[in-house]
């Protein structure tokens, strides 16, 4: 497997990477496209539950403090942070907890894992430049 080029998100996408995010509950994978590379079905998201709290934080219920992941397979950008996690996670990628770091690696390979290894937008050369395809 060729090596992915993580990158930070850029602090100037910052608003529009969380409205995108903020707008789909539908677990690991991200409904929206990638405001950075503009594909579409190529982002994600994971929680890592950690801490367990009782009752409810402001309008949506939290279960737990952990740590979240969010990326996109297509331009490799991504975001970590810690977390509250939120009621309506389901989890869903199944990932060796001893590998994890800030860098997602370990959950694209769980996220290939599942698709057979078709979820990663392959770059392709246009005019001397990457470009993702």
């Amino acid at each position: 497997m060729r090596a992915r080029a993580w990158q930070g998100l850029a602090v100037e996408k910052l608003r529009q990477w969380q409205e995108v995010f903020s707008a789909s509950r539908e677990s690991w994978r991200v409904r929206g496209g990638c405001p950075i590379c503009l594909h579409e079905d190529c982002l994600y998201r994971h929680y890592q539950v950690g801490v367990v709290v009782e009752g409810a934080s402001g309008r949506t219920r939290r279960l737990a403090r952990g740590g979240l992941w969010e990326w996109c397979s297509g331009c490799w950008t991504f975001v970590h942070y810690a977390a509250m996690v939120p009621s309506w996670w389901g989890g869903g990628l199944e990932v060796d907890e001893a590998r994890l770091t800030a860098v997602p690696d370990a959950l694209q390979d769980a996220v290939d894992a599942l698709s057979g290894g078709m979820e990663s937008v392959e770059p392709k050369e246009r005019d001397g430049s990457l470009e993702r395809g």
